[in-house]
């Protein structure tokens, strides 16, 4: 099943033209990581294809250096494919948790913002996995409502009490709420990265800082 049988999955919300154009920001970002991650992992399987054929061409060889220079190169290869395997899981692990934290800042009207990101991905070419990192839970009622199936409660991951947020400068931010016994609840911004463009991300805030008050 593609992701272009999910078109026309939401429908009758009054999305904005801002909620749609913050959904093709998150998209984007998701898909720009996602593709450096595989193209890295392409890489190193390439790398090790590489060093392996080495070793082949040289392991009955007389030469005792040879061989020996060969087998470390390979072993380095392999090394160094399986130290990506764990950052890949690493790094995806965090691109779905911030995904998810994004999504959780959208308390209000929360199908319209799934309308918008399904017609966002389903524009597109990729797996549209974005739709599901982000609304899991409007995804699995949607289908309930279009087979008459059960609706089944959908397990978020824990989280802090917070959201993540991208000013105009496409800086995205982590908020996190914090209680406040003596008045209204605080909030604490943590700089994330700044998007700047395709495969473009810093992660070194040298913008001019928000102004207090501004959320």
């Amino acid at each position: 099943m593609g992701i272009e049988d999910f078109r026309g999955l939401f429908s009758g919300e009054h999305v904005t033209r801002e909620m749609f154009e913050e959904c093709q920001l998150v998209n984007s970002i998701y898909g720009d990581i996602a593709s450096r991650i595989v193209q890295r992992e392409e890489e190193v399987k390439q790398q090790l294809k590489d060093a392996q054929g080495q070793w082949e061409a040289v392991r009955l060889s007389e030469d005792k250096e040879q061989r020996r220079s060969a087998v470390l190169a390979r072993n380095r290869a392999q090394a160094t494919l399986w130290e990506h395997e764990q950052d890949a899981r690493d790094q995806f692990s965090s691109l779905h948790l911030f995904i998810h934290y994004w999504a959780q800042g959208k308390q209000e009207n929360r199908r319209a913002w799934a309308q918008a990101m399904n017609a966002v991905v389903t524009g597109g070419t990729g797996s549209g996995a974005v739709l599901f990192q982000s609304f899991p839970q409007e995804v699995v009622d949607a289908f309930a409502e279009v087979t008459g199936g059960q609706r089944v409660r959908v397990r978020m991951p824990k989280t802090v009490n917070g959201y993540a947020w991208f000013d105009d400068e496409r800086r995205a931010f982590l908020v996190e709420r914090i209680a406040n016994p003596e008045g209204p609840e605080c909030e604490k911004r943590v700089f994330l990265f700044q998007y700047k463009g395709k495969r473009n991300l810093l992660f070194e805030n040298t913008s001019a800082p928000i102004p207090l008050g501004h959320s």
